[in-house]
């Protein structure tokens, strides 16, 4: 089985709201974001955006050329694309 397709027992998981049996603590107050950090998301998925919440105060999605970051959130296919990503992107906190 490869990383993309259903596990045979799929047909058995049953469908439920993605809140529902979940902490209710917003996803940017689980990754430690703070009020005023300038935050880079790289590769994100569509509607990250959404899953990610409103902003706190003062908080600035910026550019990939951006340097002084407080956060970066990158997703990645591979553990080598990572590895050619993280050294760069260590250089950019």
């Amino acid at each position: 089985m490869d990383a993309f397709s259903e596990p045979a027992f799929a047909d058995q998981i049953m469908e439920t709201p993605l809140s529902e049996g979940y902490s209710q603590t917003p996803l940017i107050r689980k990754l430690g974001i703070q009020a005023g950090d300038r935050v880079l998301v790289l590769n994100a998925p569509e509607g990250f955006a959404l899953t990610l919440g409103e902003l706190l105060s003062g908080c600035k999605l910026l550019k990939l050329r951006a340097n002084n970051l407080d956060f970066i959130h990158c997703f990645t296919r591979s553990q080598s694309e990572l590895r050619n990503e993280l050294t760069s992107l260590q250089q950019r906190l």
